[in-house]
């Protein structure tokens, strides 16, 4: 399975949609470079960044409390789990909750998933046995069908789903961006993430709670301004505007929605990053 799909290109001397963005499959070497980014990952093994949201201690009080008197029925699910750091730093920080909850986390590489436990059996000396429950490989806008552990196969590639309200509490970071990846316009990246965004809405509880942080582009940036930015930087990423993340969230049927934003920490340094801020979020099924 190829990890980004190629696209159909448009015919010669048809005219390209006013929201066309570079989808990343049609350029060699834009697309060696988003492979090497996305390597980058490596160096973010043992750095968990669940701990600094800023709705972290919110979220913490609210489950320690919730789940006090009964901390096996807490659940907790990660979207995007990559390498799992966070949540393993979530797990130690609840403490009892954290031993006797459940908690999975689901991403797209197989192989992200292992590098992270391989890492911890040598850094925490963690069991590799007890590690594979805690994670599944799949694709977040159809978790009807995903893959936990085979034992006979010694890979992820037993069939196995997630069914309606079954998390307390779903987190994401730095994911929605990927989306963008092999799709030819920005509607059509927009698409994939409200599609994400509507299994995250299905698989919580009744009650449940999502945060999580992504970036978006400032107030002063019009669609235009977004659409052109995004070409000018062959930038084949989803990034959204401000208001309509929120916007998003709300049209899959989160509420109660709390949101914080930050400039980008390279927006200084960075052309790129002007007007580019980090959204921190928290919303309620």
């Amino acid at each position: 399975m190829e990890k980004y799909p190629e696209q159909p290109q448009f015919n010669e001397g048809v005219e390209k949609p006013k929201d066309w963005l570079p989808d990343g499959s049609d350029d060699k070497e834009h697309r060696l470079a988003v492979d090497a980014e996305w390597h980058e990952l490596e160096k973010r093994l043992g750095q968990p960044r669940i701990l600094n949201h800023i709705y972290f201690t919110e979220i913490f009080d609210w489950i320690k409390k919730e789940y006090k008197n009964n901390p096996d029925a807490f659940s907790y699910f990660e979207a995007g789990c990559g390498h799992g750091n966070d949540l393993r730093a979530i797990r130690k920080e609840l403490g009892e909750t954290g031993e006797r909850g459940r908690f999975l986390g689901v991403d797209m590489s197989a192989v992200e998933i292992m590098h992270g436990m391989e890492f911890y059996r040598q850094q925490d000396n963690e069991e590799i046995e007890e590690s594979r429950k805690l994670f599944a490989q799949g694709d977040l806008r159809n978790m009807a069908n995903i893959n936990i552990w085979n034992e006979t196969r010694g890979d992820f590639s037993q069939p196995a789903r997630i069914k309606d309200g079954e998390f307390d509490l779903i987190y994401i970071e730095a994911v929605l961006h990927t989306f963008g990846y092999g799709k030819k316009t920005y509607q059509e990246k927009k698409e994939s993430v409200k599609q994400m965004l509507n299994e995250l809405y299905r698989i919580c509880k009744a009650g449940g709670k999502f945060f999580g942080r992504t970036a978006a582009f400032d107030s002063t940036v019009t669609e235009e301004d977004q659409f052109e930015r995004l070409r000018k930087t062959n930038n084949w990423r989803f990034v959204p505007r401000a208001g309509e993340f929120e916007e998003m969230l709300q049209q899959a049927g989160f509420t109660d929605v709390k949101i914080t934003q930050n400039p980008h920490e390279r927006a200084e340094s960075d052309p790129n990053k002007k007007n580019i801020l980090r959204f921190s979020f928290l919303a309620q099924k």
